[in-house]
């Protein structure tokens, strides 16, 4: 949908979203590394300090890489995973990203690129790649709330009818009604439908936002020695449980089913078994270091 224009050009509302996250993101690499909690111990100042050097003399390369990685990742992933034989014979509709429909998997290939990137140029050790991880997560609820945002702007990812969900779970119909989380998509239909949107936005950031911020504030705050991936098990466990049960109530297209799960579902599932992983490495890892 367009906000305004500029010169006869178009400005999409959803594309402001995607710039309002990356402004985000870059103010708060800016200032977290200068905050309260950097800076109040002898201790967490000298654990840290590689952090700042790195924010404060490479934050633009960094940032530029993931921006490029996250817009080219997000649309590609989608292309080729979601709806390769609709754009094998429409390619000039792969170049058309105002339209919307970018993958969350592409934009974590982004960061991870990113990432990689950072690690590569610093010479990072290991601890001080995986921390720099659980940093990241910090940030990415709030980069959800704004994808979603955009998402219902441009209205995707829209959820079944009220009906549908009332002949299986009526309360739970009367409740999202009672709740206000109906929405019309007048771009697809005038059906009253699930919306999406608001619920993963309130799921995936305000749940998610509080755990990874709980964790930070309450173990890295007393310890800074404490072994890195704690947020980043958490996240990954959380997201990947809730992500994979919303994909019920969603309204799905039949290109992004795999049997009988879809293709978000088998990578929600992926990203929870990555997390139980995770968990289980720094279990061993930290009793490693206790003997």
């Amino acid at each position: 949908m367009i906000a305004f224009e500029i010169l006869g050009r178009p400005i999409y509302r959803y594309w402001i979203f995607y710039l309002i996250t990356f402004v985000v993101g870059y103010a708060f690499f800016v200032f977290f590394p200068r905050s309260w909690f950097f800076t109040k111990t002898k201790e967490i100042r000298q654990r840290f300090q590689w952090l700042y050097h790195i924010l404060k003399d490479d934050l633009d390369d960094i940032f530029l890489v993931i921006i490029v990685w996250v817009m080219a990742g997000g649309r590609f992933w989608h292309v080729f995973f979601y709806e390769r034989h609709y754009y094998s014979q429409n390619l000039i509709e792969i170049v058309k990203i105002n339209q919307g429909w970018m993958s969350f998997v592409g934009w974590v290939i982004g960061v991870v690129l990113g990432l990689l990137y950072l690690w590569r140029k610093h010479r990072l050790t290991k601890e001080e790649f995986i921390l720099f991880w659980d940093l990241v997560l910090l940030i990415v609820p709030l980069w959800s709330l704004l994808w979603r945002i955009g998402n219902g702007l441009n209205q995707e990812l829209y959820g079944k009818s009220i009906e549908t969900l009332a002949l299986a779970y009526p309360s739970a119909a009367q409740w999202i009604e009672k709740l206000w989380l109906v929405r019309i998509y007048d771009k697809i239909d005038s059906i009253e439908r699930i919306d999406m949107n608001t619920i993963q936005s309130i799921w995936e950031w305000g749940i998610l936002l509080l755990l990874t911020w709980s964790l930070f504030l309450i173990f890295y705050r007393k310890d800074p020695s404490i072994k890195p991936w704690l947020i980043a098990w958490c996240y990954l466990i959380g997201y990947g449980i809730l992500r994979f049960f919303f994909e019920y109530w969603k309204e799905l297209p039949s290109y992004e089913m795999r049997w009988i799960y879809s293709i978000s579902q088998i990578l929600s599932f992926a990203l929870f078994i990555l997390g139980v992983l995770l968990l289980v490495f720094r279990w061993r890892w930290q009793v490693k270091s206790w003997t």
